[in-house]
């Protein structure tokens, strides 16, 4: 049963909104159903920006079931409620189901319009197909959409890099870290504690214009960090807060 209620998160995860152009579903490594995990979440979006994202799903072959391993003959997406309706999503299959044992992808795309701001509980109905009976699950799931002002994002006539203060923070899970590229360049993104010891330390490809980082707190102690983002002839770096 565990294992159902995480394809459930998995497909759930997915489905939020989307466009007309499919995903390539791609595997990946790990234990988890999906792509980024939940814990992680997906990126927030703003409004007047153009939002997308990927979401990659693994079908398990089988799950438990009243004590019992049953093999998975599909599962997918019913329907999605409480989405904004400046949001659309598609998957990369026909009918929005998948076989078991195999992987699948979900494209979210959309641009939210002024007014959109805010969290919305998305419910997303699925249904998981075994031994010829239909097993239906709902998800919910936290979108946010944050006010363009409130997050300080007016880049239409910069032409510098500009790195912004992330979103949530305080945070307890994750947060999101944007910031404006003039053009097309390679980034160095770190993370330290309050002592200089480094958490995290990788190079981003970063295309032009807005452009953001997703943060997992992970098993890191609640207490104040810094991150920095490093351009070839700048460094910015600001202070966040894991509650």
């Amino acid at each position: 049963m565990k294992r159902l209620f995480l394809l459930t998160i998995i497909i759930g995860s997915l489905g939020i909104h989307m466009l007309k152009a499919q995903c390539t579903p791609t595997p990946f490594s790990g234990s988890s159903l999906i792509s980024p995990d939940t814990s992680i979440g997906i990126a927030q979006a703003v409004e007047t920006q153009a939002y997308q994202q990927i979401i990659r799903v693994r079908i398990p072959a089988d799950t438990n079931y009243n004590g019992a391993v049953i093999p998975i003959d599909s599962a997918g997406i019913d329907s999605i409620t409480g989405v904004p309706s400046s949001f659309s999503w598609v998957s990369n299959s026909a009918n929005n189901y998948w076989p078991g044992d195999t992987f699948g992808c979900v494209l979210v795309q959309g641009t939210p319009l002024v007014g959109d701001a805010g969290v919305y509980s998305l419910s997303i109905h699925i249904s998981v197909n075994a031994l010829g009976t239909s097993m239906p699950y709902s998800f919910q799931y936290d979108f946010v959409v944050l006010d363009a002002s409130h997050v300080g994002i007016d880049l239409a006539k910069s032409n510098e890099f500009q790195l912004f203060q992330n979103f949530p923070n305080p945070f307890a899970r994750s947060t999101q870290i944007r910031y404006y590229a003039p053009k097309a360049s390679v980034f160095h993104f770190s993370v330290f504690d309050i002592v200089g010891n480094v958490i995290e330390d990788k190079r981003i490809e970063s295309k032009k214009g807005n452009n953001s980082i997703q943060f997992a707190k992970g098993n890191l102690p609640a207490g104040i960090y810094i991150y920095e983002l490093a351009s070839e002839n700048k460094v910015i770096r600001k202070r966040m807060l894991i509650k």
